[in-house]
């Protein structure tokens, strides 16, 4: 059976009828479906799958190598890939305004782009200790770049 999105023809649908879709009706399509995949991830997948074969490995190598098996060995982060946005701008606002809002923490805006926080300030610091070295300076608005070289 083929369907198609848009002013077109769906022969599922019976013929001529024509449908419309705006950004807004799309992107709450869209929204609604990653929220059924985050539920899926966080509900199913990581307690009934990846936790139980996480301490399966870990302990079976911790057994092997003769290492104490307590609570911080099965300790694990899981971080889902990033979905892609749809409005990279209104997203990241929106974003922005949860974290000035305290309805967000940073840690948990790194981890819905798919990264892990320590890893993302690890790489910060270190790309700022190499261009202070090099006398560079990035993501600076234009007045304070003048203000860096005068």
């Amino acid at each position: 059976m083929r369907t198609e999105i848009g002013p077109f023809r769906s022969p599922a649908a019976g013929g001529d009828q024509r449908r419309a879709y705006n950004y807004s009706s799309l992107r709450a399509a869209l929204v609604s479906f990653r929220q059924r995949i985050e539920r899926y991830q966080y509900q199913t997948l990581v307690p009934q799958f990846l936790d139980p074969v996480w301490r399966r490995v870990m302990t079976m190598a911790a057994l092997d190598l003769g290492i104490e098996i307590t609570d911080d060995l099965f300790s694990v982060e899981w971080i889902a890939p990033a979905q892609p946005w749809v409005d990279p701008a209104k997203d990241a606002d929106a974003t922005i305004a949860q974290m000035n809002a305290g309805l967000m923490s940073r840690r948990q805006a790194v981890a819905s782009l798919g990264y892990s926080v320590e890893q993302l300030d690890a790489e910060i610091a270190a790309d700022r200790k190499r261009e202070g070295a090099l006398g560079l300076s990035f993501g600076k608005k234009p007045q304070e770049q003048k203000d860096c070289i005068s």
